[in-house]
């Protein structure tokens, strides 16, 4: 039997402060999360970073939180939903599951179960669009180790798909909803997490991105995946005028830029009245998006007279459902072959 397997990063089980301690304490403590020597990193976080953000985390939480769950939650497992009953009704009998990278159902469980229902052929599917060490690499090394006790599932793994024809589209016909100025804001990552280091990040501004295309990194550059997948989509949709910034800076070393609140104050300060922002870094929406940009972005802009337009995420689209079953249904209609992507 085939399987895919839908993984999302994962939310705290409800806002309080001990479960969101817990769940930042996962997250943190991962290696390729924060990269550094593991005693420096357990210190950091269980001394330092969680102590002092868990509490403020957790009131950012609340804000989201519907009394049962957290909307990335909701929305993957209606993904799911959607994409199994399109399988299921143009005749593919592929199991389809989700699971979080930090948090509920964990990936070995959801693996557990799917190696218990007969799957022995398993498409991992990491829902983050860009390739970035802190996510997809994670999440397929977590995929692999939970599979180290189930050695007769063979495992594939679907590559970042900023690019991916059916998600450009899906993507710009979202962003014919924009209106005045369009800001693509993607989750910044620390420059130490580039595969150059860093060393072009400074140099390599919105105007000059394309000079540092380099076939060699390519595959592995997520600075360069969110400034390419910015301008197909923005091509796309028929948007001439676009800017590109990162947000969720977290601590105070050297990140990618520009900023998103530094964008939006440079945007006020040229008489910029109108926003439309969209986060293409995410495929459901969660406290990065509903808060920072939504709640957050929108408050500060418009407390200087403009007006921001939040596009919300895919979530559960129906076009998106329907680019993910056909993405999945394709691969499922390949003969067993040993063609395990490494990443």
């Amino acid at each position: 039997m085939k399987g895919a397997l839908l993984v999302n990063i994962g939310s705290p089980a409800s806002p309080r402060k001990k479960e969101v301690a817990s769940y930042l304490r996962r997250f943190l403590s991962d290696g390729c999360v924060m990269r550094m020597p593991w005693l420096i990193r357990k210190i950091l976080v269980n001394c330092i970073i969680v102590p002092s953000r868990a509490s403020h985390s957790a009131s950012l939480y609340e804000r989201i939180w519907d009394g049962e769950s957290f909307p990335l939650i909701r929305n993957t497992e209606k993904l799911e939903r959607k994409v199994r009953e399109r399988l299921r009704n143009s005749g593919h009998d592929t199991m389809v599951r989700t699971a979080m990278r930090y948090g509920s159902p964990p990936i070995k469980d959801t693996v557990k179960e799917m190696a218990a229902a007969g799957v022995t052929e398993l498409l991992l599917i990491p829902l983050y669009p860009h390739f970035a060490i802190s996510t997809v690499v994670s999440t397929v090394n977590e995929t692999k180790r939970a599979l180290k006790r189930h050695k007769r599932v063979r495992l594939d793994i679907y590559p970042p798909f900023y690019d991916l024809p059916a998600y450009v589209d899906v993507m710009a016909s979202r962003m014919r909803e924009a209106d005045g100025m369009t800001i693509f804001s993607f989750h910044g990552l620390p420059l130490s997490h580039m595969p150059c280091d860093g060393k072009c990040a400074e140099e390599c501004n919105e105007t000059k991105w394309r000079g540092c295309i380099d076939k060699k990194r390519h595959d592995d550059c997520y600075r360069l995946q969110c400034y390419e997948g910015a301008a197909a989509i923005a091509s796309k949709a028929g948007i001439d005028d676009y800017q590109v910034a990162f947000q969720s800076r977290l601590g105070h070393g050297m990140w990618l830029k520009p900023a998103l609140d530094d964008t939006m104050a440079r945007l006020r300060d040229e008489n910029v009245k109108a926003l439309s922002v969209v986060a293409p870094s995410f495929t459901a929406d969660c406290l990065e998006t509903l808060w920072e940009i939504d709640a957050q972005a929108r408050e500060i802009f418009e407390s200087s007279g403009g007006e921001l337009h939040y596009i919300p995420c895919l979530n559960d689209d129906d076009r998106w459902c329907d680019a993910l079953a056909g993405e999945i249904a394709s691969w499922s209609r390949k003969t067993t072959t040993d063609n395990t992507k490494t990443i």
